[in-house]
């Protein structure tokens, strides 16, 4: 009975080890891409601000 117990607590722990991982990897892309957003918005504020003074 433990040890059912034991390998049933192996396999929780290994499927919340791949959750946590698959977690890192989507908060690290979405990172990323708000990165990427905020520096587009930036490089479009630069060009409008001349046309606008």
């Amino acid at each position: 009975m433990s040890r059912q117990i034991s390998v049933h607590d192996k396999a929780l722990e290994e499927a919340n080890r791949k959750r946590e991982a698959r977690l890192a990897s989507l908060a690290d892309q979405r990172m990323k891409r708000q990165e990427k957003i905020n520096s587009q918005q930036t490089r479009l504020r630069k060009r409008k601000s001349p046309q606008t003074q």
